[in-house]
């Protein structure tokens, strides 16, 4: 009897566990469902705010106000499911609003700059976009933001296409501006640059970004024509027994420029180049024709031309060094005393009569006047020619500052790109280091060697006459 009563007592306490168990979960479930509820209202309630965002943004709500009173249907009859599809409804149809209208912004602003740019748009006519543009603000305004934005993906894709027709090119042209780079030895990184940046403006129809890029793809063409004819013109120069230093150290800074970028100071430096290369080949040129007339004037007139030819030598000389403006200057004098020297001998062999009287009569009877005109225009030669000098001395004075300014900034733009935007190896830092630091060097060298020459000459200039027959005597 006992023992059955056990079991009867354990049967009874399995039951009542049971009952505690089921009673705590409908209530836990119970209560789950109304925290449930609660959230799904919040959020049904907090839709008017993206409501009241489409009225600023000047959008109509009538697609928003009809799923904001179907969502409530759905709560009041507890299907929470279709609830929280309403809730994702109302923010995906707002998120479709703003980009239709984003987008209608973009493509009308885009078939402006098409217009402006009087960029073809092959088959399809103006009228016939002008006319889709409406229907997608008509398409905006009934709210089909679907609609509207299908319409404009249309009318996007037919003006990108236009665009492309006449920007595509670029590609093309880079391609070759990247071979050409890799025989010459330029650097590559920023013509790949070039191609991403092409084609992410085709891609968006970015015309501003298109026309920059087409002007420095020019440029580098330009800078690349230039760069090899120097390159070519360098052997042809030494084959003439002609100094290549000048233009290769030129030809060295513009390449650094090319290599970072700097596409307009490289050109600058390359047509620079070329200028230098036409006077060398063109002084060469006249040097020699002078001197081949000289040879042939001093045969007929039996004259020697003694200045003309010592101040000619030094042209050629000046020449070969590389002083190209000196040989200019140098060239002007030995012309001049040449002609100088001519004239005078055809005054003295020409038989010109003028009123009854011989030319030679009229010579003897006016050589003291004819002689001080001689001497006035050898003086006025001398000075003008030391005026030239100085001129040309500081001109180039000014131009080898500019030169070493230029320089001393690369060596600042090098240091920034190696040492804060880290943009080269070690090694090509170094060489290009070198390579400035050499040039400045150089450079330095020969302003300094100008600046002693021009301060000797201005020193002598303002002495008075003892004083510069004191300074003569003392250097003898």
């Amino acid at each position: 009897m006992r023992i059955e009563y056990v079991e009867l007592f354990i049967r009874i306490l399995i039951i009542l566990v049971v009952l505690n168990l089921g009673l705590n979960f409908c209530v836990n479930f119970s209560s789950a469902e109304e925290e449930q509820g609660l959230k799904l209202r919040a959020e049904l309630l907090n839709l008017s705010s993206v409501k009241e965002e489409m009225i600023s943004a000047g959008m109509g709500v009538s697609r928003v106000d009809d799923l904001i009173t179907e969502g409530f249907l759905y709560f009041n009859n507890k299907n929470y499911d279709k609830t929280r599809e309403i809730i994702a409804s109302v923010y995906e149809l707002r998120r479709t609003a703003f980009n239709a209208q984003n987008e209608l912004g973009l493509v009308n602003q885009l078939y402006l700059s098409v217009v402006e740019e009087n960029i073809s748009l092959g088959d399809i006519s103006k009228t016939k976009l002008e006319w889709e543009l409406e229907q997608s603000q008509r398409e905006f305004n009934k709210e089909n933001y679907e609609g509207s934005l299908e319409i404009l993906a249309r009318i996007k894709k037919a003006l990108l296409e236009s665009i492309s027709n006449k920007y595509n090119y670029l590609n093309n042209s880079l391609s070759g501006l990247e071979e050409r780079t890799t025989l010459l030895e330029l650097s590559k990184a920023r013509i790949i640059t070039l191609k991403t940046l092409l084609s992410e403006a085709l891609r968006t129809g970015k015309l501003g970004e298109l026309e920059i890029l087409e002007q420095e793809v020019k440029s580098l063409n330009k800078s690349l024509a230039y760069y090899e004819e120097v390159r070519l013109a360098i052997p042809n120069l030494e084959d003439r027994n002609l100094s290549t230093q000048r233009i290769r150290d030129g030809l060295r800074s513009a390449e650094l420029d090319l290599n970072f970028a700097e596409y307009e100071s490289g050109l600058n430096k390359l047509e620079s180049l070329e200028k230098l290369i036409q006077d060398a080949l063109r002084l060469e040129k006249e040097i020699t024709e002078l001197e081949g007339t000289i040879t042939n004037e001093q045969a007929g007139l039996g004259v020697s031309f003694e200045e003309a030819k010592n101040i000619l030598k030094q042209a050629k000389h000046e020449l070969v060094i590389g002083d190209y403006e000196s040989a200019e200057q140098k060239l002007i004098s030995a012309r001049t005393s040449y002609e100088s020297s001519k004239a005078e001998v055809l005054v003295k062999k020409v038989g010109l009569k003028s009123f009854g009287i011989s030319l030679r009569e009229f010579v003897k009877e006016n050589r003291s006047y004819i002689l001080l005109v001689i001497l006035i225009i050898s003086l006025v030669l001398k000075l003008t020619s030391g005026l030239w000098v100085k001129s040309i001395r500081r001109r180039k004075i000014t131009r080898l500052e500019k030169e070493l300014r230029i320089s001393k900034r690369m060596v600042q733009d090098l240091q920034k790109d190696y040492f804060v935007h880290r943009k080269m190896s070690r090694e090509s830092y170094d060489e290009a280091y070198e390579a400035l630091q050499e040039r400045i060097m150089r450079l330095k060298e020969r302003l300094s060697l100008l600046n002693k020459k021009v301060n000797k000459e201005e020193g002598i200039t303002g002495m008075s006459t003892k004083e510069k027959e004191t300074k003569a005597l003392q250097g003898k």
